[in-house]
């Protein structure tokens, strides 16, 4: 493709979304929602972190969430542009001020829309549903290590509760080689999710409060690399 002179390129992620679907815009008015935003206590090095936030449930929020992502669809360009004006807008407010707004992975289940943006001292992610989106993430003030030779490094996981505590979801999140083909995450209530990989990253989601028990990663012929249980404090 042939840029021209003075029009800066597509974002990559723009482009990765619009292979897949054409941009259609959404009517839905967003639902009331709330946030918090979980910072590291000593923000000195990277660590897992646990986001929790609330917000006002729907009938059926998941009901269309699977194990296995999905190319995006005609909606997701939408929800994604979408979450990075709320990524931004966060980005101005004072405890907020290393919000990145890169999008780095944009993982489709069902109609239900998970984006990780990632910068150098920060990582967020945000669901996009049919009825609006909401943040979760962490900060980390001395930067993000780089991944190295590494084939995986866990960076987080956050969660998500309905302020009447009848729904509620967790994210995994961490940075992964180009060696990587696959990684399926197994939970404490016996789900196997197949994670979302793109440009060094990896996210993967699901309903419930279950955390990751097993992270399996696999090659691109399919055999098994290695195997992380992850520890949460």
């Amino acid at each position: 493709m042939t840029v021209k002179p003075g029009i800066p390129p597509l974002d990559p992620m723009r482009v990765q979304v619009r292979k897949h679907a054409l941009l259609k815009e959404i009517s839905t008015k967003p639902s009331r929602r709330w946030w918090r935003f979980a910072v590291p206590a000593t923000a000195l090095a990277a660590a897992a972190v646990v986001g929790a936030v609330l917000w006002t449930p729907t009938q059926s929020a998941y009901a269309s969430w699977t194990a296995e992502p999905r190319a995006p669809g005609p909606d997701t360009e939408t929800r994604v542009e979408r979450c990075r004006e709320q990524v931004e807008e966060m980005g101005t407010r004072s405890e907020m001020p290393f919000a990145p707004a890169e999008a780095k992975v944009v993982d489709q289940r069902g109609d239900l829309t998970l984006v990780l943006f990632a910068g150098p001292q920060s990582r967020l992610l945000c669901l996009a549903t049919p009825n609006g989106q909401r943040v979760t993430g962490s900060v980390d003030r001395s930067g993000v290590e780089p991944l190295g030779s590494a084939p995986f490094r866990f960076t987080g996981v956050d969660g998500q509760r309905s302020s009447d505590g009848t729904e509620a979801n967790r994210m995994m999140s961490g940075m992964v080689g180009p060696q990587v083909g696959k990684i399926r995450v197994d939970t404490a209530d016996g789900r196997r999710v197949t994670a979302t990989i793109a440009n060094g990253w990896v996210v993967a989601w699901w309903p419930g409060w279950a955390d990751a028990t097993l992270i399996t990663l696999y090659d691109h012929a399919g055999d098994i690399l290695s195997t992380e249980r992850p520890e949460f404090e």
